[in-house]
């Protein structure tokens, strides 16, 4: 049995493609993710926090006027944000830039408030397991999310506390550094985005660094074709992702 293919496919001209950035930055607190993530804001920037990093902003007021911030709620407010933007409504027609900080506590707010509608059991057998019904259901409202928000104009710019492996991770054979949330939630995200950073302070100079390059123990990537998988300074990935959203 034949099957016509005719008309399916189209070309593709990255001459026509806008360019958007989907990114996930992470480290401690205060590594500087919040200041990296709204300093690649171009015009004006939603910023859905789920805790108090935003206030660096104060340091940066030039910065700080492009950021309309929004407590964090649940993820239909995410996706209303979006719907808002894409159907040209007032203010958010307006935005070009949507970060997300951090991703990782919001998804603990969302795991925190599934079980605490006693839908299910508060018990564990053991802290690493997260085949639990409330795991899989905010899975899929997460990944829901990420679809809308990749149906967007909007460069997305997800942020993320760290997660250093533990025993139970060790047991799993997961040996590398990576973002603080369930691990499906984290693949998730990941396979979406083209650039993956882990922030953190360098031993001895105490400079701040953005570790693009995957390892056996960290986690991170880069598929932006002008930044390499290397360890950059915050200033020079700012600078680097600014001229590639503008070229």
């Amino acid at each position: 049995m034949s099957v016509d293919l005719t008309g399916i496919g189209e070309e593709i001209s990255l001459l026509e493609e806008k360019k958007l950035l989907r990114a996930m930055f992470y480290g401690d607190p205060g590594a500087g993710k919040t200041t990296l993530a709204c300093h690649l804001v171009r015009n004006r920037g939603a910023l859905v926090s789920s805790d108090s990093a935003w206030v660096v902003l104060h340091k940066y007021p030039e910065v700080a006027k492009k950021i309309v911030r929004y407590p964090f709620g649940n993820f239909r407010q995410v996706r209303a944000i979006v719907k808002g933007h894409r159907e040209g409504i007032e203010p958010y027609r307006t935005y070009d830039t949507l970060v997300w900080d951090t991703a990782s506590t919001a998804i603990q707010i969302m795991l925190r408030g599934a079980v605490d509608a006693n839908k299910f059991a508060t018990q564990q057998i053991h802290p690493s397991v997260e085949a639990w019904a409330h795991y899989r259901i905010i899975e899929r409202a997460l990944v829901e999310t990420i679809e809308e928000l990749n149906r967007s104009d909007l460069n997305i710019i997800y942020l993320a506390h760290v997660k250093d492996p533990s025993e139970a991770d060790k047991e799993k054979q997961r040996f590398y550094i990576r973002p603080n949330m369930p691990e499906a939630c984290f693949r998730a995200i990941h396979q979406e985005t083209q650039v993956l950073g882990w922030l953190h302070k360098e031993n001895q100079s105490g400079k701040r660094q953005i570790q693009l390059a995957g390892t056996m123990k960290v986690a991170a990537k880069s598929q932006i074709s002008t930044l390499p998988e290397a360890t950059y300074t915050t200033q020079e990935v700012i600078t680097n992702l600014q001229e590639w959203m503008s070229s």
